[in-house]
């Protein structure tokens, strides 16, 4: 998985760490690459545990399993992969600029910061925080820094410093031979119990390799 895959999710594709069922957050997003035709999504945010759903699929994380769940509803069908632990090496450095950028994103007052250093890699990477988001944001931050133990995703200890919710997530990819820059809005975002199968795959579907 390339390093822009892990990271444009990325913004929401995680584990809250918040404690019952009616705490989790359920978020909306729209998404765009490149300035393209814009796409939606949801994603729910509990204990250990996270999901994104784009329509046709959906990617449950469980840290609590140590697995990812990528679910396909138009073949009912579904793919196991393991998290990789963490390395004994001394993870890459990441490093938090606070800008002077403030403005105000879906009624959220947001300020900029740009996360960088080895662990950012060629990617650039802008998120738009907020601190009066109506979440548990010290819990969203704790789980963005287990996530950053995750190879690949150590951009993410980045939520050490930075003190509130991303609203808006800009990331630009730039290689010889390829840019990439996507952006994540979030649209709406609440506190709610979720189904119970929220974060498992169906029964009834079939398991591929």
């Amino acid at each position: 998985m390339s390093g822009f895959a892990r990271c444009w999710p990325a913004l929401f594709l995680v584990l809250l760490g918040i404690g019952s069922a009616a705490a989790d957050i359920r978020v909306q997003v729209r998404e765009t690459v490149n300035d393209g035709e814009p796409s939606h999504a949801v994603h729910w945010f509990g204990d250990q545990r996270s999901m994104r759903d784009d329509g046709n699929r959906y990617i449950i994380t469980r840290l609590d399993l140590g697995k990812i769940f990528i679910v396909n509803r138009l073949a009912q069908q579904y793919r196991v992969i393991p998290l990789p632990d963490r390395p004994a090496e001394e993870p890459p450095a990441v490093s938090v600029e606070r800008t002077d950028d403030v403005r105000e994103i879906e009624g959220w007052p947001a300020r900029r910061y740009r996360i960088g250093g080895a662990a950012a890699g060629d990617m650039t990477i802008d998120v738009w925080i907020s601190d009066e988001v109506p979440v548990d944001i010290a819990g969203f931050r704790r789980l963005m820094v287990n996530l950053g133990q995750r190879p690949g995703s150590e951009w993410m200890q980045a939520y050490r410093q930075i003190p509130g919710f991303p609203v808006l997530q800009e990331v630009t990819l730039t290689r010889p031979e390829l840019r990439l820059h996507s952006k994540s809005r979030v649209m709406s975002i609440e506190q709610a119990e979720p189904a119970a199968d929220t974060y498992d795959p169906p029964e009834d579907y079939e398991q591929v390799p």
